[in-house]
């Protein structure tokens, strides 16, 4: 038996070649084009700023922290400033809405600047962008973020050591010696007694602030810490004050004797 063979006229022939050949360009002009717009859409400044909208919206927001702004650590270690910022960082960049605006006055198209805003309310801080690359912006700074330190001062009388957390403070954190205020009223009566006051900048946790009188060796009573002010009072022997206790009394019963 004579198998029969189905010859494909010419012109359908020349039909699916044509179909094939338009439709391979289709693809590839689809694939050109979608990767130009892909590109021309990261080359926008506002695709960086989605992308970094959407990383504070997730909470990630570790990078973050070089852009925060601190004073110089004159006391603490490094730990305890990063330990604050990392802190700082996450109480600022916190649960919300978060978008972002056109810094009015200051954006250009050259030098991109947006400010944040959170649950529709503009916030302080502020987004530099700047061109990595042809097709990319990527953050260059960031303004509005400050994690400042305490500053103490500490009021002790002259010569007496002061301790933080039990680490001896030297003379580099002393600002001055003066008169002590608090016997100001009987100067003229006795050598007046000096007061020295230490300064320590950008703590940025609590400390355990002690100070022992030079006479006596004793520990310093605190008797005001107003404003982050310490300020210790003179050294009390309790030994003298009950050798001579009796005899204030005498003195005191006199005295009353006398004046009735």
């Amino acid at each position: 038996m004579i198998k029969k063979t189905i010859k494909i006229p010419l012109f359908w022939k020349i039909y699916i070649i044509v179909v094939t050949i338009v439709l391979i360009g289709f693809v590839v002009l689809w694939s050109i084009l979608w990767t130009a717009l892909k590109k021309y859409e990261q080359s926008r400044p506002e695709y960086a700023m989605d992308k970094i909208t959407e990383q504070i919206q997730l909470q990630d927001t570790g990078d973050f922290t070089k852009y925060v702004h601190t004073g110089e650590n004159a006391y603490e270690g490094s730990e305890a400033l990063d330990e604050a910022v990392r802190e700082y960082i996450k109480n600022v960049l916190c649960e919300g809405a978060w978008a972002y605006t056109k810094k009015s006055g200051e954006y250009t198209n050259d030098n991109p600047v947006y400010q944040l805003k959170k649950d529709g309310q503009k916030t302080d801080i502020i987004i530099y962008l700047e061109k990595r690359s042809k097709n990319e912006w990527t953050i260059a700074d960031v303004s509005g973020l400050s994690c400042e330190g305490k500053t103490y001062e500490i009021i002790v009388p002259e010569n007496s050591e002061v301790t933080v957390d039990g680490n001896k403070l030297g003379s580099e954190y002393v600002t001055e010696t003066k008169d002590a205020e608090v016997l100001s009223n009987v100067a003229k009566h006795i050598n007046m007694p000096k007061t020295t006051t230490y300064h320590i900048e950008n703590v940025y946790k609590e400390h355990e602030i002690k100070a022992t009188g030079p006479v006596y060796n004793s520990e310093l009573e605190l008797i005001s810490s107003t404003d982050n002010v310490y300020e210790f009072g003179f050294e009390a022997n309790g030994k003298l004050i009950e050798e001579q206790e009796s005899r204030i009394k005498e003195i005191t019963e006199i005295y009353g004797k006398f004046y009735i």
